[in-house]
């Protein structure tokens, strides 16, 4: 049954659980008829607890942390997940570069990995935007990146944004003969 459509959310709660309450209570009757009431009872606590038990993890993964505002403002601010660059793919030509920039701040980790799809190697740099200058002009002496990966076609990253500037990511295929389809899957800094 499709509850989609249903605007109301009290009609479309009842609808979805009235009839698993009353199933529940059914088969609570029946287990007492025929075990009696002391197993019946025992039985109905310990699906609660289990109830419980899936209805909290499923809450915890669900919701997102509430920030309290300041006494002087009544409002409550949610806090949002933010994905710190689209996932892509990615297409970098031969010879060439894509320079991505990243919704990041000071103290943001940046944990995931970076594949090619077709399993060539690459490299792959994230940096400050005066660094990323430097890299642009092949200033190497100066270019000096946060993290960075040389000639393998994936990459597990965890790095923590140290400073508060504009931050980007480098998919650098300079040097290679191929395309390459590079994914980006990065977690969301919340």
């Amino acid at each position: 049954m499709n509850l989609d459509r249903l605007q109301d959310k009290r009609a479309r709660f009842l609808i979805q659980w009235v009839p698993a309450v009353l199933a529940f209570i059914v088969t609570i009757y029946a287990a007492q008829s025929t075990f009696g009431i002391l197993v019946a009872i025992l039985v109905s606590i310990i699906v609660l607890l289990l109830g419980l038990l899936i209805f909290y993890s499923i809450l915890q993964r669900t919701s997102a942390p509430v920030k309290q505002s300041l006494p002087g403002n009544p409002a409550v601010t949610t806090v949002e997940k933010r994905v710190p660059c689209d996932p892509g793919p990615y297409r970098v030509d031969a010879g060439d570069d894509k320079i991505i920039k990243l919704q990041v701040e000071k103290g943001d980790l940046i944990k995931g990995h970076i594949r090619e799809l077709g399993t060539q190697s690459f490299e792959w740099y994230i940096a400050e935007e005066k660094s990323m200058i430097f890299y642009k002009r092949r200033e190497w002496r100066k270019f000096k990146p946060e993290g960075e990966g040389h000639d393998e076609p994936g990459y597990t990253l965890s790095l923590v944004i140290p400073a508060p500037a504009r931050w980007f990511l480098i998919l650098d295929n300079h040097g290679k003969q191929l395309d390459r389809t590079i994914l980006v899957d990065f977690e969301p800094i919340s």
